[in-house]
């Protein structure tokens, strides 16, 4: 995830997933996710990292991103057991909280709260195993790679309680996530 590749550490999400079938090898899909990331402040703090000099971060800052796929996919049935290829249009929601950065007694970096929306594409593979008629488990494996224009990102230097350093920089947020999940379901 850019800006904050490099940082980020194994996430969780949880989500929904629906699929349809329309045609015997044709289906329609939605899904829904949200996930988060921890970032790691220690690596943040560092000389131009995430600010222009050593600070300390005294928490893991927490990324959200929340993902909309919705689309087509083909697959395969058999007694017990079908796969699934969805290849989805997605729309992301990237959310970054507000990170302070100590530098000293009377100084202090901010990095802004900011989200932004992202577009791109999701596709992967599901494969559910039946228990009963109506119920199932599976296994998912998904790429989602979204993209937003160029974002305005903004730190600041709070010195005494005035601000004397800021700056401004334009970046695109990119996000490629991999997901390996375990689903539960029925089929209805």
């Amino acid at each position: 995830m850019y800006p904050t590749d490099g940082y980020a550490q194994a996430g969780a999400a949880v989500g929904l997933h629906l699929h349809t079938f329309i045609a015997p090898y044709l289906g329609l899909n939605l899904r829904l996710t949200q996930s988060f990331f921890s970032l790691d402040a220690k690596r943040l703090g560092k000389e131009d990292h995430l600010f222009p000099e050593p600070v300390a971060i005294s928490k893991n800052p927490t990324v959200s991103h929340t993902t909309v796929g919705f689309g087509v996919g083909t697959g395969v049935r058999l007694d017990w057991v079908s796969f699934y290829l969805p290849v989805q249009f997605a729309l992301g929601i990237y959310s970054l909280p507000e990170i302070q950065g100590v530098k000293s007694s009377t100084q202090t970096w901010f990095q802004s709260k900011t989200s932004t929306a992202q577009i791109g594409f999701s596709t992967g593979l599901i494969t559910n195993f039946s228990l009963t008629d109506d119920f199932f488990v599976g296994l998912s494996l998904l790429y989602t790679g979204v993209r937003s224009g160029e974002k305005d990102w903004e730190r600041y230097r709070v010195d005494r309680g005035s601000t004397d350093r800021r700056f401004l920089y334009r970046a695109p947020v990119v996000t490629d996530l991999a997901e390996v999940g375990v689903l539960v379901g029925v089929n209805f």
